[in-house]
C-alpha cells in the first residue's frame, strides 16, 4: 500500500503539470495585450484582465516552483496600477517579459492536455473530528494547492469569492478561514468587514493569503481581526506548518484576569493575534467562574484584585476538581521576595513581576500549555 507521502508527491507532480498547461490560455491573453500596445490604443477590459492575470500570476507562479514568473508578473502589475506614467511599449516591454517567463516554464511541453489521475477525487471522508478550513481564492491553482496540503489535517470548503465565502461560514462555522483580498464580487477585507459587524468572526482563526503587500491593507487586516498575513508567492510546505500552528493555537484558551483594563487590553490582543482563545476577568470572582466554565489551558492571574485576591482564587482553582489541573501563572506588582515564594509554594508554575516584557511573558506561558500538575493542591 503507497504511503500518504508518496500519493502527495503525487498530486504535487500533477498540479504543477496542470499549473504549467494552463499557462497556454495566459500566454495566449499576454500576447493579445502586447498587440493591443502596439497598435497604439489599449482597450480598458483588456488593460485590467491583463491586470488580473498578472495578479494571479504573481501568487501561484513561485509557489508552483517558478520564480521568473512571479517577478516578472508582479512588475506588470504594478505597472497596469492607476494612472501608469509607462508609454504602451514600455507597457509592451514589461508584457514580454512575463511571455517569456512563462514560455520558459513550459519549455517544450507538448499542447495537449493530458488527464491527472492523481488528481482525481476520493470519497469524503467522514466524523474524523477533524477541524474544518475555509480556502477563499478567486486562483484555480491556489484553490487546487491548499487541499492538498491540509488533506491529513483538516477538512475543506472551498469558494471562489468573498460572497460565496460568506454562505459557507453562515453554513459550516469552520474553524479557519485562509482569505485572499483581491477577489471579484466581495473583496477579503470587505468580507472580514461583515464578519465583524454581523459577529460571526468570533470563534475563527482567520490567516490572509494575498499578493498584496499594501501596508494599508496589511493594518487594515490586522485591525480587522486577522492573526496572520501571508504574501504570495509562498512556499507550501512553510505554510503549511504556519496554519498548523495556527489552528493548534485556536484550540487553546488563556484566561488573563487583572483589574487593570491596560493589561488585559495588552495581553488579551498580543495572544489574540498568535492566534489564542481569550477570556479576560477583572475581579477575582469572575475569574473563576470563567475558569469553571471554560477550563483554560492557561490562566494569567494578578495578585491584588477586588472580588477576591489573586492568592485566594489560586487556591479555589486547586481545591476544585474541575480546574485543578490547570497551570497558573502570576503576573502582579508584588515584588517581595516571600509573595514570590508563597505563590510558588502553593503551586503556581511562574510568577512574573510588573513591569513586564510582554514577549517574555508569552515565552513564559507557551511553556505551560497543556501541562499536567496531578497531585497539586
Amino acid at each position: 500500500m503507497r504511503s500518504e507521502d508518496s500519493k502527495i508527491d503525487d498530486k504535487m507532480k500533477a498540479l504543477r503539470q496542470k499549473y504549467l498547461e494552463q499557462l497556454e490560455g495566459r500566454i495566449k491573453e499576454i500576447k493579445l495585450f502586447m498587440e493591443s500596445c502596439r497598435g497604439g490604443e489599449l482597450d480598458p477590459n483588456l488593460k485590467r484582465t491583463t491586470s488580473e492575470t498578472a495578479h494571479k500570476l504573481c501568487g501561484s507562479g513561485a509557489t508552483y516552483g517558478f520564480g521568473a514568473i512571479s517577478v516578472a508578473a508582479r512588475e506588470l502589475e504594478e505597472s497596469l496600477a492607476g494612472e501608469s506614467a509607462l508609454s504602451l511599449d514600455e507597457l509592451a516591454g514589461k508584457a514580454r517579459l512575463l511571455l517569456d517567463a512563462c514560455t520558459n516554464a513550459r519549455g517544450g511541453m507538448s499542447l495537449r492536455k493530458q488527464s491527472h489521475p492523481a488528481l482525481e477525487k476520493e470519497a469524503p471522508r467522514k466524523n474524523l473530528g477533524l477541524p474544518v478550513i475555509l480556502c477563499v481564492d478567486d486562483d484555480e491553482n491556489i484553490r487546487q494547492l491548499l487541499p492538498l496540503l491540509f488533506q491529513s489535517d483538516a477538512e475543506i470548503l472551498l469558494a471562489n469569492d468573498g460572497q460565496e465565502a460568506l454562505s459557507l461560514i453562515e453554513t459550516y462555522a469552520p474553524d479557519m478561514v485562509v482569505l485572499d483580498s483581491n477577489m471579484p464580487n466581495l473583496d477579503g477585507l470587505r468580507l472580514l468587514e461583515i464578519l465583524n459587524e454581523k459577529g460571526l468572526k468570533k470563534k475563527m482563526a482567520i490567516i490572509m493569503l494575498t499578493s498584496s503587500k499594501k501596508n494599508a491593507e496589511v493594518v487594515q487586516a490586522f485591525k480587522s481581526g486577522v492573526v496572520d498575513y501571508v504574501v504570495k508567492p509562498f512556499v507550501p510546505a512553510v505554510f503549511h506548518s504556519r496554519v498548523l500552528g495556527l489552528l493548534a493555537r485556536s484550540k487553546q484558551k488563556i484566561l488573563i484576569a487583572d483589574d487593570d483594563v491596560a493589561i488585559r487590553d495588552l495581553l488579551g490582543n498580543k495572544f489574540q493575534s498568535l492566534g489564542y482563545n481569550v477570556f479576560l476577568a477583572e475581579d477575582g470572582e469572575s475569574a473563576f467562574a470563567l475558569a469553571r466554565d471554560n477550563i483554560p489551558n492557561l490562566i494569567i492571574l494578578d495578585r491584588m484584585m477586588p472580588g477576591g485576591d489573586g492568592l485566594s482564587v489560586f487556591r479555589n482553582l486547586r481545591d476544585d476538581p474541575k480546574t485543578r489541573e490547570i497551570p497558573v501563572l502570576f503576573l502582579t506588582a508584588k515584588r517581595r521576595e516571600s509573595d514570590i515564594v508563597e505563590a510558588l509554594n502553593q503551586g503556581a508554575q511562574d510568577y512574573v513581576i510588573k513591569p513586564f516584557n510582554i514577549d517574555e511573558v508569552v515565552a513564559r506561558c507557551t511553556r505551560f500549555m497543556n501541562v499536567k500538575i496531578s497531585g497539586r493542591k
